[in-house]
């Protein structure tokens, strides 16, 4: 189970930390307008579009970029802490945390 939190304050509960990326994307969007999620994989002139420059040799199928106004960076992994990771890297006001099921339990009593 992942929590999203942003500023100490819990948004919700996912059961991947991808969806409460997706979570994050949406508020975002919603509030800033300039926030988007864009999957390149190995498609090297999808990222030298939003990075202007030649991509890094390791592109895999599983690589997405993440922007957050004028913060952007690329997760290389679909694994929650790469997720949590890039998540920090263009925006330390939300959080997504990985947390036991018995933790939302005492939570929600």
């Amino acid at each position: 189970m992942f929590r999203l939190t942003h500023r100490n304050k819990t948004v919700g509960y996912y059961s991947t930390a991808m969806d409460a990326l997706y979570k994050f994307i949406e508020e975002e969007e919603e509030r800033i307008h300039a926030t988007d999620l864009i999957f390149c994989g190995t498609d090297r002139e999808a990222y030298f579009e939003v990075f202007e420059e030649e991509p890094p040799k390791g592109l895999t199928e599983d690589c997405f970029i993440i922007i957050d106004g004028d913060s952007i960076t690329l997760v290389e992994s679909r694994d929650p802490y790469d997720i949590m990771r890039g998540l920090y890297r263009v925006n330390k006001d939300w959080d997504i945390i990985e947390e036991d099921d018995d933790d939302e339990e005492e939570e929600g009593e």
